[in-house]
């Protein structure tokens, strides 16, 4: 099994930073070849999401059934531990932690124990990629393992520098068709804390908004009113309206004029559904395939887990892409002495490191960090005298 040199572009113009692995076969040119993985069997792409201005989703790239998992092995998960109470002890000036819009819930995820406050889990892989559409979510995440792979915390050097939580899987909650985009629930409280989004559809809007467009069929046809009335009216009342905050009002696509004609034979989930579904050859023009890496104990003795190639990759083959969220500051992750907060006789000073630190990409002379997310892209190892794979940036 071969893995090979990669591309590494990033972008940094849109809401969601990211970069792309792509293959060249020559290191000095300049010019963008396909992705030989397109002729590859792949269970999981990457590619733009069909949620405008959501950035990278995932995509099914054969059937699944329910109660199927989409990986052999599932994602690592990192705990944040107390950052906030951290960050304050190096500054007290305002701080946007990015992360924060990509992390779960650390209690039910059994982690919450880390901290001393608060635990925040970031779940890279699956979790991070996955976008969320409440009304037709199609994916639901489980609980990581733990697994030191044999090491000793109070005796091997490697025991703290990989998270222990590994293995967090992920399962279709009803058959998947080929194409579709993978959505899974982030909760309705995720939506409602963020109204700057905008009247975003919960679990059950879709359902009432199909009652409405349904009621208003059957009004028109009782008055018989013509199809350019109909249109009038729906664009009048349902489309302008000035009901800006009602988001069974948002579960409809403004800027479709034909969607109430569609709502005749489909009810808006079935029209969401088909609409956040691209054919294999879309995929393989404008995605990457997610699954060529599959996790288990690396060889490297204190590495802990590492990945794997999944199938036989031909040189030349993209072996992952790596959408990155970025860190402004690196000293936001430094860990202080807390137990000497508020005594003015101890020195609170530095004790450790967020653990995150050691899944992101950085240079000693810049604050900034790049942290990488997707489907196991953090498994991925260092060992200089046989390294089989290379990450290049984008000009």
């Amino acid at each position: 099994m071969i893995w090979t040199a990669l591309f590494l572009f990033i972008s940094l113009s849109t809401s969601r930073n990211y970069a792309k692995v792509i293959e060249s076969s020559n290191s000095e040119q300049d010019t963008v070849q396909m992705d030989s993985s397109a002729e590859l069997s792949c269970g999981i792409w990457l590619a733009p999401s069909t949620i405008p201005g959501a950035g990278l989703g995932m995509y099914a790239g054969k059937a699944f059934s329910k109660g199927d998992f989409l990986q052999d092995v599932g994602d690592l998960v990192i705990p944040i531990v107390d950052i906030e109470e951290h960050a304050e002890a190096y500054s007290e000036e305002k701080w946007d932690f990015l992360w924060d819009e990509y992390t779960w819930n650390a209690e039910n995820l059994h982690m919450n124990t880390e901290g001393s406050w608060t635990v925040n889990s970031a779940s890279p892989g699956f979790g991070a990629a996955a976008n969320s559409f409440l009304g037709i979510y199609n994916v639901e995440e489980y609980l990581p393992h733990v697994d030191m792979t044999g090491l000793h915390r109070a005796m091997d050097p490697g025991a703290g520098a990989f998270t222990p939580y590994y293995d967090r899987k992920s399962a279709a909650i009803r058959d998947i068709e080929v194409g579709e985009e993978l959505f899974v629930s982030y909760g309705e409280n995720w939506f409602e804390s963020r109204s700057h989004f905008g009247p975003i559809p919960l679990f059950n809007e879709l359902d009432t908004a199909t009652d409405l467009a349904r009621t208003f069929h059957r009004l028109c046809r009782d008055v018989n009113l013509s199809e350019d009335a109909q249109a009038d009216l729906w664009g009048t009342f349902i489309q302008n309206s000035e009901f800006t905050d009602s988001r069974v009002f948002g579960a409809f696509s403004h800027n479709d004029v034909n969607e109430v004609k569609k709502l005749k034979t489909l009810s808006l989930k079935e029209l969401r559904i088909l609409q956040s579904t691209k054919t294999l050859d879309w995929l393989r023009l404008h995605g990457t395939c997610g699954d060529h890496i599959v996790a288990g104990p690396s060889t490297l003795r204190q590495a802990g887990h590492g990945g794997f190639a999944s199938r036989d990759l031909p040189k030349g083959t993209v072996v992952s892409h790596l959408p990155l969220i970025h860190v402004t500051n690196r000293d936001r992750l430094l860990m202080y002495n807390m137990e000497a907060d508020g005594n003015p006789d101890k020195d609170l000073g530095v004790l450790g490191k967020q653990l995150l630190l050691n899944y992101c990409f950085g240079h000693k002379d810049s604050s900034l960090l790049l942290c990488p997310y997707g489907p196991m892209t953090n498994y991925a190892n260092h060992n200089v005298t046989s390294a089989n794979v290379e990450i290049r940036w984008a000009d």
